[in-house]
């Protein structure tokens, strides 16, 4: 091989080994930077053509794939989800991969008349994107032909297509869904418009059907909405009333056979009987219905010989009532009556998901109206219960002339009952189906730890209320007390939603259960919407106290007592009821179910004083975790030279006396005496106050200190003649700097103020009247929470007594114009809808900034002292409906926080400027959400 030619070839051959390296790490990188691409979250969001968001909507994300003639389509799913019915919204996480997506959402169905969005996604590696996409859809009111809303009836919606030559028709697989009016008489869904089809197979345009009261089936075609619209589409059911008379206009009697035939033609084109339709009968006073879609129809009725009379060319007008009037040969007289024909009701109950309700009993009454017209409750007519396959039967003769109500039930006959009114009449031997969607409540019950909570007992009740809107739970409104949840942890119970004809049936439930150790648990306004399910699932609330001293230890077998917080008469915190009295684990924990409330916990120090911490709160349905701290003093008797004494040198303990100047203190009683242990030191826990500590070598010596709660004190006790003790020695206490309940002077005298943060952001801090720390307020959330957490109750006639502030930053709306807010006249009792509710020729706003009633006669009943003790407290009318009002410290006024977002700007608008450094110098607190 000549020189030339190998060098070439080993040229070739480093080129080709570059190159190799080079795709390899060319593909490294690129692999590289997709493994390292972090999830992108995308929140979906559907709204229709109001702006509302859709809950329920469900979507998939695909990637984008193309077919042979480059049209783009659904690839490869990504994720999935369903949009929140409470949030709104549904987040979906994924790794964005180079390319485009497609998004599909549907309603019912999530093959016809689903939506297909393609190219509206673009996410980036970790990016947060929002996808809002505005849906079409329908919103169908039925109504009969005099206008009556067609209330709990059927409507069938399918994609339509068309046949060869070119008529549109329905076929069973391009059903979308199949819909209800319910008792609000409409039905609403949501599906794509020929712009967001898939493909142009289902054409974007719809086919309306439902069911007549007389069978038939009522058919519209070519429905079409339009991109993002909701086409309201009111359908009428067409019918004809015919009116049945003879030849001297005496009207037929009640229950005369009318037989409707389709009209047919004969070989030689004359009229003929064609297939029979039905049967209908007259009223009392000669009209009878027939409801049926429009055609042309044969109509006979028998004479006043016997013999049938024929009436032909009967035309059914589409959408519209057709009056006809057949005048019958022969002499009738008027009369009345109910049929003689019997009929069937067959009785189908389902829940929201389209499940068949066994064990539901039902009753059929007679609807009547009193003199005023409203609507009663007349005789029942029949009774009768579904079976365990869903189906109930019950069969009478009815009247159809009258209109009947049907009575559901599950648990209770008279308490959650369904009442269906305007809701079904008959004709005479006429069999009619009856389906009934049926609300409920299902419970599920767990406790704090998330456990389910099987075979557990509860009661169910209506919820009343007194004269002022407060809830009540009576003995009368129970439902039943004997529910449980089972095996499977789980009981769905059939209960009725508001009730338009009856106020006392108001769709409000009460929950009351009893633990383990029978404290009951209640909770109200279980609020239940027709044809719906609530999903109750109930967190018995628990507090968890964990007890460390002031080394961060835990305290093991200290008894804890807990009681309920009351108020005093002059509004001072005291000790309720005992609740309960518990001992530390070994990790220094108690835990204790209880329901929400605020509670204080005490236990004892060595010397048999109590320890009390206030204002411990259990939230409803949470686990609520409170850790306190107890105080140790760690005393060391020690010798001249530093040494540390033996052990089971005795320590004694005594209480002082302070002198007039409360700058000195002077021995007093022995409170205990204690041996110091192996280590040569004495702990012990001593509650708040100011202690004289000795111990003997020959003479006595001793220290006197201030103990604070939570803090740890080292006590050194040594034999120095400073520290010996004589006969009426002055003593100058030992303070400690440290405190586990507040952070000394500055917090006091700031105490229920709003700093505001002026060298930062302008940071809101709210300086709490008890702990004397300070709470971060970020938002209105956060305010509304600390009205909840640090409000104080007070009964409406005390509030009275303090003045009420303005202040024109605060921007409300005023109906009235009276000056007053329209929230603070519903917290005030006076009319939002008239400027001067007491008629005295005063604006409301007016007298209420002069201090005069603006509810009658006279000034508002003042007390200063009492506005002067609460200033900077947040107060709650907790004889209302816990309205909120703040008391600023400034002017001693209080200022009404509607909601959270006023409490917000109210208290940072009366707020006081602060420095960083003193900031600092107050502790902070943390909420508990």
């Amino acid at each position: 091989m000549s020189k030339t030619k190998f060098a070439k070839i080993f040229v070739t051959f480093l080129f080709l080994v570059s190159t190799f390296l080079l795709g390899s790490f060319i593909f490294g990188e690129a692999q590289a930077q997709e493994e390292t691409c972090d999830k992108a979250t995308l929140r979906v969001i559907a709204r229709n053509d109001l702006g509302e968001y859709i809950p329920g909507i469900k979507f998939d994300i695909y990637k984008v794939a193309y077919d042979a003639d480059q049209n783009q389509k659904p690839g490869s799913k990504v994720t999935g989800g369903t949009i929140d019915s409470v949030l709104g919204y549904k987040e979906v996480s994924f790794v964005p991969t180079e390319g485009e997506y497609v998004l599909k959402m549907w309603d019912k169905n999530s093959n016809s008349g689903a939506f297909w969005f393609f190219n509206d996604i673009s996410l980036a590696c970790g990016a947060e994107e929002e996808l809002t996409e505005y849906l079409s859809g329908f919103n169908f009111v039925l109504r009969d032909s005099s206008g009556e809303l067609r209330k709990d009836s059927k409507v069938t919606l399918y994609t339509q297509r068309y046949d060869v030559d070119g008529e549109p028709i329905k076929e069973r697989q391009d059903l979308v869904a199949s819909l209800n009016t319910s008792s609000e008489g409409e039905a609403k869904i949501y599906v794509a418009d020929s712009s967001h089809f898939l493909d142009d197979v289902d054409g974007g345009s719809y086919v309306f059907v439902s069911p007549g009261l007389n069978g038939g089936e009522f058919i519209h075609y070519d429905l079409v909405t339009s991109d993002g619209a909701t086409e309201e589409f009111e359908y009428i059911f067409s019918d004809i009333e015919f009116y049945v008379e003879d030849e001297y206009g005496i009207p037929f009697p009640a229950n005369t056979k009318v037989e409707i035939y389709k009209q047919a033609y004969d070989h030689d084109g004359e009229e003929i009987l064609g297939d029979k339709v039905k049967d209908v009968y007259t009223d009392d006073k000669g009209f009878a219905f027939f409801e049926y879609p429009e055609d042309i129809y044969a109509v006979r009725v028998k004479n006043g010989s016997g013999d049938y009379q024929n009436f032909w060319e009967i035309e059914m007008v589409d959408r519209e009532r057709t009056r006809v009037e057949l005048i019958v040969e022969g002499e009738w007289q008027d009369g009345v009556g109910a049929c003689e024909a019997s009929s069937k009701v067959n009785i189908e109950t389902r829940n929201f998901n389209g499940e068949y309700v066994p064990n539901i009993s039902f009753e059929l009454y007679e609807q009547i109206t009193d003199i005023d017209g409203e609507i009663k409750i007349g005789n029942k007519a029949v009774s009768g219960k579904v079976n365990e396959l869903g189906k109930g039967v019950a069969t009478f003769n009815p009247d159809p002339r009258k209109t009947y109500i049907i009575k559901m039930w599950d648990k209770n006959a008279n308490i959650g009952d369904f009442w269906f009114y305007d809701d079904t009449k008959f004709f005479c031997g006429e069999d009619i189906n009856i389906v009934k969607d049926l609300s409920s409540i299902t419970f599920v019950l767990r406790d704090a730890d998330g456990n389910l909570l099987k075979n557990h007992s509860f009661s169910l009740y209506t919820q009343s209320f007194d004269i002022d809107g407060n809830a009540l739970r009576e003995k009368k409104d129970l439902l039943s007390s004997s529910l449980n949840t089972g095996a499977e942890g789980e009981l769905r119970i059939y209960v009725s939603g508001p009730n338009n004809y009856d106020e006392g049936k108001n769709g409000k439930y009460i929950f009351s259960s009893k633990n383990a150790a029978k404290v009951e648990f209640t909770s109200y306004n279980l609020d239940v919407s027709n044809y719906s399910d609530l999903k109750f699932e109930y967190i018995f609330s628990d507090l968890v106290l964990k007890i460390k001293d002031a080394l961060s230890q835990p305290v093991e077998g200290l008894e804890l007592e807990i009681y309920k917080q009351e108020r005093s008469e002059n509004g001072d915190k005291i000790l309720g009821t005992l609740v309960t009295k518990k001992k530390t684990d070994i990790n220094g924990w108690v835990k204790y179910e209880y329901p929400e409330g605020t509670y204080a916990v005490r236990f004892k120090d060595s010397l048999g004083k109590y320890f009390t911490y206030w204002d411990v709160k259990i939230k409803d349905r949470d686990r609520n975790v409170k850790e306190l701290k107890k105080n140790l003093i760690r005393i060391t008797p020690k010798g001249s030279a530093g040494n540390i004494m033996a052990e089971g040198t005795t320590v004694n303990i005594y209480s002082m006396i302070a002198d007039d100047d409360g700058q000195h203190y002077y021995q007093s009683k022995t409170l205990k005496s204690l041996k110091t242990g192996a280590k040569g030191y004495l702990d012990v826990s001593l509650v708040s106050d100011v202690y004289l500590f000795t111990y003997k070598d020959k003479e006595e010596y001793g220290v006197a200190s201030e103990t604070l709660n939570g803090a740890f004190h080292d006590i050194e006790l040594r034999k120095v003649p400073e520290n010996e003790i004589v006969d009426g020695r002055k003593f100058v206490v030992v303070r400690s700097e440290s405190s586990a309940t507040g952070s000394g002077g500055l917090a006091d005298k700031l105490k229920g103020h709003i700093l505001l943060q002026v060298e930062n952001n302008g940071e809101a801090w709210y300086v709490d009247h008890e702990s004397r720390k300070r709470y971060y307020m970020r938002d209105g959330g956060v305010a509304y929470q600390m009205m909840r957490d640090f409000g104080l109750g007070i009964s409406n006639e005390n509030l009275k007594k303090i003045p009420i502030g303005f202040d024109d930053r605060f921007e409300d709306m005023d109906y009235d114009g009276d000056g007053l807010p329209d929230k603070m006249e519903e917290a005030l009792g006076t009319d939002m809808y008239d400027s001067d509710t007491d008629i005295d020729g005063y604006k409301d706003g007016e007298e209420v900034m002069n201090g005069y009633n603006p509810l009658g006669p006279g000034k508002l009943p003042q007390d200063l002292g009492l506005a002067e003790k609460l200033k900077g407290q947040i107060l709650l009318q907790v004889e209302s409906r816990g309205e909120a009002w703040y008391v600023n410290p400034t002017d001693g006024k209080r200022y009404y926080m509607k909601d959270g977002d006023s409490a917000y700007n109210i208290m940072r608008f009366l707020s006081l400027g602060i420095t960083n450094e003193d900031l600092n110098k107050i502790e902070e607190g943390e909420l508990i959400e």
